[in-house]
């Protein structure tokens, strides 16, 4: 089934819903949209009305997010299976551990939600630290490659725009 924004109607619910699920909160979408988080919380609880260009921001970030996870979901079912080692998906601890385009807030709200998808259809999953020294395998001992103290080399290389980084095994 595909997504289509303009089946959602503008109302308070719905952009407070969509704005959370894809992980901003009112002050990160205020400065997104040039806004006062004053105003941002007025649209949430219907006491004013959102103006266009908040809900062509909103559709920006909803668009980049389903198409984040659809990339990381895709790319695994044609490079891995569920019977393999875990699927390795980064997320970061801050803004300042992200180097992709974008945003580090909707990167790892695309991460959590295509971990989602991918554990609803039988794969493991497991999340890292980009740049951080070790990724932690089953039963929590680090994997990570001893010359450079660093994770293993991806399989799979930037999706979306350096959104969602992820590594896949080898089938």
């Amino acid at each position: 089934m595909e997504y289509a924004f303009d089946s959602f109607e503008h109302t308070p619910a719905n952009f407070r819903a969509l704005r959370d699920m894809v992980g901003f909160k009112q002050d990160e979408f205020a400065d997104i949209v040039g806004a006062d988080r004053s105003e941002v919380r007025r649209w949430d609880s219907g006491k004013a009305p959102i103006p266009e260009v908040a809900w062509r921001a909103l559709q920006g970030l909803v668009d980049d997010h389903f198409a984040a996870v659809r990339d990381v979901v895709t790319l695994a079912g044609k490079v891995s299976d569920p019977e393999s080692e875990p699927v390795r998906i980064a997320y970061y601890r801050s803004f300042n551990d992200f180097t992709g385009e974008g945003d580090w807030v909707s990167a790892d709200n695309a991460a959590r939600a295509a971990a989602e998808r991918l554990i609803e259809l039988g794969y493991r999953v497991e999340f890292f630290y980009p740049g951080h020294s070790a990724i932690y395998a089953r039963g929590g001992s680090p994997k990570k490659d001893s010359a450079t103290n660093a994770p293993p080399a991806p399989v799979s290389t930037w999706l979306r725009r350096g959104f969602v980084f992820m590594y896949l095994p080898a089938r």
